[in-house]
Formats: structure tokens, C-alpha cells, sequence
């Protein structure tokens, strides 16, 4: 077993993470029942990171807390590997406590590496990828079908973009100003939403995927077709949508919320096909920029360019 003691990014209280987390030395975690202990090498820098400091997110730290949710890295130890994780085995994960040398992760969160996939990939793997792949799965959209996304500057609605253009399905990405990547059908916010939606994709649209609420739901509940989905992932807005229940019931629609682990504990038999297509999809390319490399020790230099560089994952290793 391995023992002594680990650097690591640790919080005390509840705050913004450039106020509250300091780097320093803590005790190596000891792996409980269906855990596996990593030795990280890398973890990428996300929103939910910021909200799970601040105690705002659906996991909740607790004190002294290490910081931190998505990372990569190798197993550890031999007596606890299972599922043909050996010692050695490079592994993405999702857990909090990341942002450190050494990490407990159950085993039901722990994605074997490909040969061939970089560190930076890795790391990145058990957040972004897998919900760009969730909201798509949840949305139940088809061959030839047409989705919209908005906010679609973000990283997960990038990934998903690929994804589902890999998958024949045509996007809609709605940007709140003009973006120099915008695809061809991509449309601004404003008035006549719903018009310009079903205008772009020749007819009504099979699902929405939502970041923001509100009125961007709202205004694009006219072009969603009989039995859309509206799948919401994000709260970049903090008003209310509004709808009628004649708008659900009459048109058979799906509003439901996505949460990484409920979707995950929910694919039972297909968990490992799920996973292993979107490996398939890292493999083949799928985006995942990085913003800029910063060891453990330059946490602050970290933290300001993944506020600064919302389009590519700011990384820190461990190593």
C-alpha cells in the first residue's frame, strides 16, 4: 500500500478557487471498498471545478477538501485493481479530490486510456467528451435528424457538434454574438428565433440542447417538432423558462435535466459500448484544445488562464 504524504490543492472553507485553494502537503489517500488509488498525472480545469469550491455544485467538498473532479493518470496499487486494472494501467477519472498527487476513485469512474491518446486528452475524457455524448444520447436524435445547441461557443457544445455531425445528425449552434467559427446553419439570439430555427433546417428541429434557460428556451419552443426532446445541462441564465402545459402535452415534448452520473448509472449493459465510441471519437480527432500546461505549483498562473481561455481546458500536472 502506498503511505506518506502528497502535494496537493486544498480548500478549507467554501469560495471563489483563486481565494480559497492553496497548494500543500496532505496525507496519500487510502483507497475504501470498490476504490482504486491513481497516481494523477494530469487534471483539466472546468467550470464545475469553481462551483464545486463554492459549494454550489450537486457534489458537496467536505473540509479540508482537495479540490478538483476531472484528471488522469496510472493505477497504483495492485491488491485493489479489478476489471483488468492492473498496476500501471492508465486510466481517466472523475472524482473529487483531482487536483493532487494521488486520488481514490471508485472503480465505476475509471475509463481506461487507448493506446495512442495523450495525457492532455485524458484528462480531459471523464467530463466534456462523456456529456457532450450524454446530452446527445439523451436527446434520442437520429440519422438526418436536426438539433439545436445554444451557447454554442462552449467546449461541451463543440464536442457535441462533432459528435453528432459524426453521426449524420445536422446542428444548429445559437450564439449570443457573431463567432468566427460559426457553422453554416448557425444563428444569432434575438427576435424571431423560432422562425430562423425551423428556416435553417428546412422545418421543425428534433431537440435542443440548453446551457442557459430562460427565454433561450422559451423562444425556441415553437420550432421544436411533435416529440422533441429539450435536453438543459447548464444554467448560464438565471430566469425562468415558460411554457404551457399545452406546449408539452399536445406536442408530446421532453424537457429533462442532465447530470453526468445519473446518466452514466442509468446505461447499464451499454456502459461499456458508450464509453469505448466516444474513446472511438478522441481517437478519430474529436476537439479537445488546450489553453496552456501549468505544473501543481503555478495554481494561480492555472486558474487565470482558464478563466481568461474559455474555448480550450486549461491542464495541470502532477508530475
Amino acid at each position: 500500500m502506498t503511505t506518506g504524504t502528497m502535494l496537493a490543492a486544498v480548500f478549507d472553507r467554501a469560495g471563489p478557487l483563486g481565494e480559497v485553494v492553496r497548494v500543500r502537503e496532505v496525507p496519500i489517500p487510502v483507497p475504501g471498498p470498490g476504490e482504486v488509488l491513481v497516481r494523477v498525472h494530469a487534471a483539466s480545469i472546468h467550470p464545475a471545478d469553481g462551483m464545486f469550491a463554492e459549494g454550489r455544485y450537486r457534489v458537496k467538498p467536505r473540509f479540508p477538501q482537495v479540490a478538483g473532479l476531472v484528471g488522469s493518470g496510472t493505477i497504483v496499487d495492485d491488491d485493489r485493481a479489478a476489471q483488468g486494472l492492473a498496476a500501471g494501467t492508465r486510466v481517466a477519472f472523475r472524482r473529487a479530490g483531482a487536483w493532487a498527487e494521488y486520488c481514490c476513485v471508485p472503480l465505476d469512474r475509471i475509463y481506461k486510456v487507448p493506446g495512442g491518446v495523450h495525457e492532455q486528452e485524458a484528462a480531459q475524457f471523464a467530463l466534456n467528451p462523456l456529456t457532450a455524448c450524454g446530452l446527445l444520447d439523451m436527446a434520442g436524435v437520429r440519422e438526418g435528424d436536426w438539433v439545436a445547441i445554444n451557447a454554442a461557443g462552449s467546449n461541451v457544445a463543440r464536442l457535441a457538434r462533432e459528435l453528432a455531425r459524426s453521426k449524420g445528425v445536422h446542428v444548429i449552434g445559437i450564439h449570443r454574438k457573431a463567432a468566427t467559427d460559426a457553422g453554416p446553419a448557425d444563428i444569432l439570439e434575438g427576435d424571431d428565433l423560432a422562425a430562423r430555427l425551423t428556416a435553417a433546417a428546412g422545418g421543425p428541429i428534433a431537440a435542443l440542447l440548453d446551457c442557459v434557460g430562460g427565454q433561450a428556451i422559451t423562444t425556441a419552443l415553437p420550432a421544436l417538432r411533435q416529440g422533441a426532446a429539450i435536453v438543459s445541462y447548464g444554467m448560464l441564465g438565471r430566469e425562468a423558462a415558460t411554457m404551457s402545459n399545452a406546449d408539452i402535452v399536445y406536442r408530446n415534448l421532453r424537457w429533462c435535466g442532465f447530470g453526468i452520473d445519473h446518466w452514466l448509472n442509468g446505461l447499464g449493459p451499454r456502459t461499456n459500448e458508450v464509453v469505448q465510441s466516444t474513446w472511438d471519437a478522441v481517437q478519430a480527432g474529436l476537439q479537445t484544445p488546450v489553453a496552456g500546461v501549468y505544473p501543481l505549483a503555478q495554481i494561480e498562473q492555472a486558474l487565470t488562464s482558464a478563466v481568461r481561455e474559455t474555448n480550450a481546458k486549461t491542464i495541470m500536472t502532477m508530475l
